[in-house]
């Protein structure tokens, strides 16, 4: 059995890490590595690694082909930040790289390919709730409840491509709907869930202030956030389970919601004697959307992998911080 991994950042080196800690070797593929990341994150030694671009088809089935490999875990795409400042690159990476790697597994008979999707497919349809949880086919007015961006887009797209070429190909195709993902980083984040938590635990490990300036940052409600190592591990068994994928679009977050005070309490009991000062709070949910986003169903992620979230947020940012200290 031989994995290859698109995108060698945050999700993709940890997914990585999860599959060499049970004795395999996978391949990572992306354009642009950030090494000094990569080597803190996984044993080098342990990987093979391919410089190679997903809209490059000829090279990705040369891959498939030399390395024998036998599933995919699409995990490489431009995030909302990217996508919004190059609009046109973000689409053609983030749709058409999910094309390409559907056509490879169509073309080559791959056995499974696993897509990390997000819960920004929704984001324009968030009053969309079955007793209190966003569940994944969730109800959704095609033109005023599309996606908020066109990152969200872009996700929404690649999986409804996902879902046609299982159901005309019989590719083996499911996607992980990403809630709130954030992890160890070497630099400044993308992900507005990794900024977020990186303004909290970048400063508190090495006992700075935490001073948040943008209203933006804050927010009412409740968010959920996911750590990058319990979504690794939702990649790794969803790839390699012998349980038939009946449900193909599952959510994958984190053990519960958080308010904006919880974080701010779960920072001080991590890092204690850390001063934390927000200057102004929104009166309305995160990045001025809606409040309480983020209560998400993950039975049909627990019940067909075995998914199930090891950290809470406390445990998140304190494994976080470790981290940090040792390799920042």
């Amino acid at each position: 059995m031989a994995v290859l991994i698109t995108g060698g950042g945050l999700l993709g080196a940890q997914t990585a890490a999860k599959f060499v800690a049970r004795g395999d070797t996978p391949v990572l593929y992306d354009i642009a590595y950030n090494w000094k990341y990569l080597e803190a994150t996984i044993d080098t030694t342990k990987v093979k690694t391919v410089v190679g671009d997903v809209l490059d088809l000829p090279l990705l089935l040369d891959t498939i082909r030399k390395e024998k490999i036998d599933r995919i875990i699409h995990t490489a795409s431009l995030l909302d930040a990217a996508v919004r400042e190059r609009p046109f690159t973000g689409v053609r990476t983030n749709v058409l790289g999910m094309m390409n790697v559907l056509e490879a597994a169509r073309v080559m008979d791959l056995k499974r390919v696993i897509f990390t999707s997000s819960v920004m497919v929704q984001s324009g349809a968030r009053d969309s709730l079955e007793d209190g949880l966003y569940t994944e086919d969730f109800a959704m007015r095609c033109l005023t409840n599309m996606p908020v961006n066109i990152y969200g887009c872009t996700k929404l797209m690649s999986e409804y491509l996902g879902l046609h070429y299982y159901k005309s190909y019989g590719v083996d195709f499911a996607a992980l709907r990403v809630c709130g993902l954030f992890g160890p980083w070497l630099g400044t984040a993308s992900g507005r869930p990794s900024r977020f938590c990186d303004m909290f635990v970048k400063n508190a490990a090495f006992g700075q202030p935490v001073i948040i300036e943008d209203q933006s940052d804050t927010y009412q409600g409740v968010q959920n956030f996911v750590y990058s190592k319990d979504v690794a591990q939702a990649c790794m068994l969803a790839c390699l389970t012998d349980n038939e994928l009946k449900s193909r679009v599952y959510n994958v977050a984190g053990d519960k919601t958080y308010s904006f005070d919880e974080v701010i309490d779960i920072t001080k009991r991590v890092f204690p004697g850390v001063e934390i000062q927000a200057q102004e709070m929104s009166e309305i949910g995160w990045g001025n959307m809606p409040a309480n986003w983020g209560y998400y169903d993950i039975s049909k992620a627990c019940r067909e992998f075995g998914y199930e979230p090891e950290y809470g947020l406390e445990a998140a940012f304190k494994d976080y911080g470790d981290w940090l200290r040792h390799y920042a």
